[in-house]
């Protein structure tokens, strides 16, 4: 959780990542968590 915050915050362009992209993530971070 603390690495993907990181990334959106050092990462300016985490709004032209495709919404799909973090919907995944967070499905994939539910299913490991």
């Amino acid at each position: 959780m603390n690495r993907v915050g990181k990334s959106n915050e050092s990462k300016p362009d985490g709004g032209l990542i495709p919404q799909a992209f973090l919907i995944v993530e967070t499905r994939f971070l539910s299913d490991f968590f």
